[in-house]
């Protein structure tokens, strides 16, 4: 059985956060003691997860420097045996970085390319140097897409067999569809995600049911989550026309979601292709929709969504008509047992966990050798 230690960048309740539990809770099932540090709380925790809470949560800069003294003394604490580092911040960087001077295998989870969110703002420049020089501290680098597994290798520079795939899993325990007469037969569409910066495909998606509106269409749009931008989208609601028609929820724990997607009969996702960071991004909560059978609406960016494209109802990014025909298809689909079967079988964190251990395996067992076979050349050299 191996130690790991999981090092926070983020609070729990972000996308990042939820991701660090699924991999927390996949390490656990495939036979390793984990111990997790974290602001926020921890619910369905595996067996074999130990969960080291930060109290309380304030603004970025104070939860950055608890996080760090919390990620550093845990790396103390408990001297892992693997340690994963959650994105080139420094509050879990330089921690990590001490766990591989004590001789722990260090890995980076690149989990998004977060300069791409903040373009044209004085701290880009500063996020885009960390993403280049900290994935270079530390043995391995985890992406989720194969455009953030270029992205290291051409801009960081790291050797192939440094990057490593983690895939984006899901929580089979949590994402089971309930029974088909517990679902509302309202047509109610949901959209989730935190109101931020990563949230500006909400722009298009209000736009596009102001057409829906304006042909009469009953409908629904239910917005979960919460954020800095909430104002703003709920001032472009007004503005549109829309009160009554859109209901913002809030933010919501993770643990009560499936309730929320038992009220909607389909689901949007929008990633703005005018974005960088579109196309580098792994979307948990389409994974989630599919996992409880919701029929999901959803342009594309990137190949994140390429292996459930048999799941989806897709429309060309910025099209307004083909987004209303879309999202009417959807609504008339009904649950998709397929897409949960899908989801339950092979996007499990467990299975997601397991082919990542198997490769970290092969490529440990390769540098090891590869040293070995290094220091006898050197001793050979050295006895001629």
């Amino acid at each position: 059985m191996s130690q790991w230690l999981i090092l926070s960048s983020l609070t729990l309740s972000s996308g990042t956060g939820i991701r660090l539990k699924g991999i927390a809770n996949g390490l656990a099932r495939n036979g390793n003691r984990v111990y997790l540090v974290g602001t926020g709380e921890y619910d369905h925790i595996a067996k074999g997860v130990n969960y080291i809470q930060v109290k309380g949560e304030a603004g970025s800069i104070i939860t950055a420097l608890r996080l760090f003294l919390a990620n550093f003394w845990a790396v103390v604490r408990t001297h892992p045996d693997f340690c994963i580092a959650s994105k080139p911040l420094p509050h879990s960087v330089i921690p990590g970085l001490c766990a591989r001077v004590m001789g722990a295998v260090t890995l980076l989870d690149f989990d998004d390319l977060e300069s791409a969110y903040w373009q044209g703002r004085p701290w880009q420049p500063l996020l885009r140097l960390m993403e280049k020089l900290f994935p270079r501290l530390l043995h391995r680098t985890c992406v989720h897409t194969h455009e953030l597994a270029e992205e290291v290798k051409s801009q960081v520079g790291l050797r192939p067999s440094r990057v490593l795939k983690l895939e984006q899993g899901i929580e089979p325990g949590l994402f089971e569809p309930q029974k088909a007469d517990y679902y509302n037969k309202g047509s109610v569409v949901l959209y989730a995600a935190h109101l931020g910066v990563a949230a500006e495909g909400l722009h298009f998606v209000l736009q596009g049911f102001r057409s829906l509106a304006s042909q009469g269409k009953d409908f629904t749009l239910l917005v979960v989550g919460g954020g800095p931008s909430f104002p703003r989208f709920s001032k472009r609601v007004q503005k549109l026309g829309l009160e009554g028609r859109v209901v913002f929820a809030g933010q919501i724990p993770h643990r009560q979601m499936p309730k929320v997607m038992s009220l909607a009969r389909a689901a949007v996702n929008y990633l703005p292709p005018e974005s960088p960071a579109s196309r580098y991004r792994a979307s948990v909560k389409v994974r989630e929709y599919l996992a409880m059978g919701l029929p999901v609406a959803t342009n594309l960016a990137g190949s994140d969504l390429s292996a459930f494209l048999p799941f989806l109802h897709v429309f060309e990014a910025g099209d307004v008509e083909e987004f209303v025909q879309t999202i009417e298809r959807a609504i008339a689909q009904g649950r998709s047992q397929d897409s949960s079967r899908e989801l339950r079988e092979n996007w499990s964190w467990e299975i997601v966990v397991g082919k990542f251990l198997h490769a970290l395996k092969e490529r440990t067992a390769g540098a090891r050798n590869d040293q070995f076979n290094c220091l006898i050349r050197v001793r050979k050299r050295d006895s001629g």
